[in-house]
């Protein structure tokens, strides 16, 4: 505790731990330093002897400034622990990295490896399903054929002259077993055949088409109207490009004969609608009438556009 020569005062409190001072007041070694000074004065605070005092005081004990000089030590090893510190950090982002790599490639393979199991499994599905309902239809048809020639047999006809009985009954089922949309039966005519068959159409044609209304207008699968009766053609006729018999020497013609259900159509009739005159069903016909086997083909959609395809 010291005091100026002027009265003013000041208190310095210094506590030091370290291993030795040299004469400049260097720290050479661990140093836990307080120095605390409080100056009073009760006259004016920038008084000279105040201020001498203050540095004097500053002179006995100089602050010390700490640098890396002061401390290698202490600095290297600070150094390894940032560079420990960083690597370790490096190694766990890398690791992470590599374990979120490894397991999206992991899910991946597995996941691609169900989709092509269940792909396999659900179109052999698919196939079958495909094959089942074609062994389905071709069945109904097969069907309907063996009855058309045991009727044939039985009435001692000859073709293109042959009339089921009960048709639209027996095809309604048929139907609906097979899936269907429609049935018919279409025969083909000769130009020899054409006059006698246009008669024979006149006959029995008829009743067949009112039959097949009456039961439709019953079925609760029909999606078609009844509000008008079908127009009756007598002869073998063509929708392209007008409505219009088809001319004498054209033939064969492939004549629609009964079906099921009847569809009204303002420019088309139950039978004798020559299907080789529609475009579209004429290469799949001519391979079945020169080969005598049956033959599969495309479903035609017709294109507004292209007026050869109506």
């Amino acid at each position: 505790l010291t005091a100026s020569a002027t009265g003013a005062s000041a208190l310095s409190i210094t506590s030091n731990e370290c291993e030795a001072v040299d004469h400049q007041g260097i720290v050479m070694g661990r140093v836990a330093r307080i120095n605390t000074r409080l100056i009073t004065t009760t006259d004016d605070p920038f008084d000279a002897a105040t201020v001498d005092s203050a540095a004097a005081q500053e002179e006995e004990y100089p602050s010390t400034q700490v640098n890396d000089d002061i401390f290698p030590e202490e600095t290297v090893a600070l150094r390894q622990i940032l560079i420990v510190r960083i690597l370790f950090s490096a190694v766990l982002v890398l690791s992470t990295i590599g374990i979120a790599v490894a397991v999206y490639f992991f899910v991946k393979g597995m996941e691609d490896k169900e989709f092509e199991y269940h792909f396999y499994s659900d179109s052999d599905k698919i196939i079958l399903s495909i094959g089942h309902a074609l062994r389905t239809t071709l069945s109904s048809a097969d069907v309907m054929a063996a009855n058309l020639m045991a009727v044939k047999h039985a009435t001692n006809a000859s073709f293109p002259f042959v009339t089921l009985p009960n048709y639209a009954l027996q095809t309604a089922k048929l139907k609906h077993l097979s899936k269907a949309y429609s049935t018919g039966v279409q025969l083909v005519v000769t130009d020899e055949q054409r006059e006698e068959w246009e008669d024979f159409a006149a006959v029995h044609g008829p009743p067949f088409v009112a039959e097949a209304w009456r039961l439709q207008a019953q079925d609760e699968s029909f999606q078609g109207s009844l509000e008008k009766y079908p127009v009756i053609r007598r002869e073998i006729f063509s929708n392209y490009p007008d409505v219009a018999p088809r001319p004498k020497g054209s033939g064969p013609y492939l004549v629609s004969w009964q079906s099921y259900p009847i569809i009204y159509e303002e420019n088309s009739a139950p039978y004798n609608y020559d299907l080789l005159s529609f475009l579209n069903f004429r290469a799949g016909w001519n391979a079945t009438l020169t080969t005598k086997r049956p033959s599969i083909s495309g479903f035609s959609v017709v294109d507004l556009s292209d007026p050869l395809s109506q």
